[in-house]
This record gives structure tokens, C-alpha cells and sequence, in this order.
């Protein structure tokens, strides 16, 4: 793996850690993944995360639709580098899936046949991320597509 890859495939991972930093430091305690923290002992860990992070305030859109979009930019690039070798059809199936999830996540909450509450900028930011993961893997598949 390339130096270029290692550092596209961190992106990835830096976007998930800095969701989930955003929700430890700022969101409700009373989400799930709390409990996963506290049943893997690191319970005491985000407590101190939380009351350092207490005295900053973060602007709503950053509290609540960014940490979705990065979740999403990370599962899309994911799955977009892992169905590089994939052709055709298969390939844009497998592209359907974040845009799925992501975009499809948000409309169900819209239309109520999920729980949650619709945001605007969080489909919004979920298409942008989606189509940033979109444009690197794009630009793979070229580089790719051109060496053979």
C-alpha cells in the first residue's frame, strides 16, 4: 500500500474518531454508545473528556450534522476503495449503498417511518461528504483504470 493510500484510508478513520469525539465530549450521555464506553472501561475517560470539553460551545450545525456527515465521508470511502476492482454494474451497486444509507437514513426520518427528526443540513452535509468519498475513490479508479 502506497504512502498516498495510508494517508486517504487515516482520512477515514481520522473522520470516525473526530465524530466520535464530538459526540463523547458534547452529546447526551443518554446515547447508546455511552454504554459501550463504560462496558469496554473507559467510562471514567470520557467523564473527563466531557468536563474539560464543557466549557466550549460548539455551533449547533457542528454538534449535530457534522459528526453525520463524517461518519458518512468514511463509510462511503470505504466502501467506494473497497469496490474499486469491481466493474460495472457491480461497482455502482455497491456505490448505491452509502448514498442508500446515508441519504435514505435521512429521508425515512422525514417521512417518519423512522425514529429521528429531519435535518436539512444534515442531508445537506451527507451528500457533500458522500460525494467528497466519491471524488477521492474516483480519482483512484482513474489512477487505477490508467496504470493497466
Amino acid at each position: 500500500m502506497s504512502r498516498v493510500d495510508v494517508s486517504k484510508w487515516t482520512s477515514a478513520a481520522a473522520a470516525l474518531i473526530a465524530a466520535a469525539f464530538i459526540y463523547y465530549a458534547w452529546r447526551t450521555p443518554a446515547l447508546a454508545m455511552f454504554g459501550w464506553a463504560e462496558s469496554l472501561g473507559l467510562g471514567g475517560a470520557v467523564a473527563a473528556l466531557r468536563l474539560r470539553a464543557a466549557a466550549i460551545v460548539l455551533p449547533d450545525v457542528v454538534l449535530y450534522s457534522v459528526p453525520d456527515a463524517l461518519w458518512q465521508y468514511a463509510f462511503a470511502f470505504v466502501v467506494f476503495r473497497l469496490s474499486l476492482p469491481a466493474r460495472g454494474l457491480e461497482r455502482a451497486l455497491w456505490w448505491a449503498i452509502p448514498i442508500a444509507i446515508g441519504v435514505g437514513l435521512e429521508l425515512q426520518q422525514l417521512a417518519r417511518l423512522i425514529e429521528g427528526t429531519f435535518d436539512p443540513m444534515d442531508l445537506t452535509l451527507g451528500i457533500l461528504a458522500i460525494a467528497i468519498a466519491s471524488g477521492v475513490a474516483r480519482r483512484d479508479l482513474r489512477v487505477k483504470e490508467s496504470s493497466t
